[in-house]
């Protein structure tokens, strides 16, 4: 959804951090030209929409404003430069991709960050880092596997459904406690060698509440 008005109508101020991105549009063969500036707003509904300000000005006057407004966005630390798209394009109801091409990547082309995409069907993964990154991805798929069939993960009676995918950890990080837990090593070549026979992939569901 996109909320879209005039630069003459803004009358309230965003943070640089909010900027998305600026959209260039040429409104006649001439030097007069447009820029739309997206802006990040939250709703009442605590949703977040791309708000657009229109400003039409002279070329040059309208590539200084870019320019500063993109210096500007240069300095935010929080902001993404590069992203990872990991999209499994059979989960759920089956439009991850298509949800990524029309909704999230124009997002992300606005915001001019670069993406590596990958689209998976796999059905084992293995994560090379630390426990702090296995933790984060394992507690990641158990929510999301627990809220597609309507159960409570904070719940700690409730039947929880089986993992949905094996992961094997390649011991990249500083302590690798649950590569060991897994495979009894903390070796990348042993672990490597336990993933090829699916040795270390299976943890029950049972440690892997207690982890997260």
């Amino acid at each position: 959804m996109k909320d879209d008005k005039s630069f003459q109508d803004i009358k309230e101020t965003w943070k640089i951090s909010d900027v998305i991105g600026i959209e260039h549009q040429s409104v006649d063969a001439g030097k007069q030209k447009e820029i739309k500036i997206h802006v990040i707003e939250d709703t009442d509904q605590n949703n977040l929409i791309d708000k657009t300000a229109t400003l039409e000005a002279e070329e040059h006057v309208l590539r200084e404003i870019v320019r500063r407004i993109k210096e500007q966005i240069s300095k935010v630390s929080c902001r993404p430069r590069s992203l990872l798209v990991l999209i499994n394009p059979v989960g759920g109801s089956k439009a991850g991709e298509q949800i990524y091409s029309e909704v999230v990547a124009p997002i992300f082309r606005l915001a001019e960050i670069e993406t590596e995409i990958l689209v998976s069907k796999q059905s084992n993964i293995v994560i090379c880092g630390g426990d702090g990154t296995v933790n984060e991805c394992l507690a990641s798929i158990y929510r999301r596997a627990q809220e597609d069939a309507g159960i409570d993960c904070n719940d700690p009676n409730a039947k929880v459904v089986p993992f949905p995918l094996p992961i094997c950890q390649i011991p990249t990080g500083t302590g690798n406690g649950l590569a060991e837990m897994a495979c009894r090593s903390r070796d990348v070549q042993t672990v490597a060698l336990h993933s090829n026979t699916h040795s270390c992939y299976k943890a029950p569901y049972t440690q892997v509440r207690h982890i997260i």
